[in-house]
């Protein structure tokens, strides 16, 4: 019998820390937006913060170019879930200084702002 409960408490720790791995709590998704099982390919873009050689790099902007005029006009008007994200992700990009919209890209600004909260975080103490 004490062997019993052993293995089954040996392996209900393991599903669980399975599971754990499997939970992506930490993301900061647009609205009705859901990954596919195999999640996202994880990147670590802080290295670049180390890098010097990017003074002469575009600065990233336009953070909503992916929307036409007219539907960042229909989502204002709708007032909807969408409407905030992006007006919040926009407010976001635009608080963050030059230097780190010069060391980022556009897509890698967007990465950070939905997958490396920490990132994402750490970004606005930069000037």
């Amino acid at each position: 019998m004490k062997n019993i409960f052993v293995f089954v408490l040996i392996l209900l720790s393991s599903v669980l820390a399975q599971a754990q791995k499997n939970v992506d709590v930490n993301y900061n998704l647009p609205p009705g937006v859901v990954l596919q099982k195999k999640g996202v390919e994880k990147k670590d873009l802080s290295y670049k913060l180390n890098l010097e050689n990017f003074n002469n790099n575009p600065l990233a902007d336009n953070f909503l170019r992916k929307f036409s005029a007219d539907e960042i006009i229909q989502m204002e008007n709708d007032k909807g879930e969408d409407y905030f994200y992006y007006k919040k992700a926009n407010e976001y990009f635009m608080s963050l200084s030059n230097k780190v919209r010069k060391i980022f890209t556009y897509d890698e600004l967007w990465y950070i702002y939905m997958f490396d909260q920490s990132l994402k975080h750490k970004l606005t103490n930069i000037k």
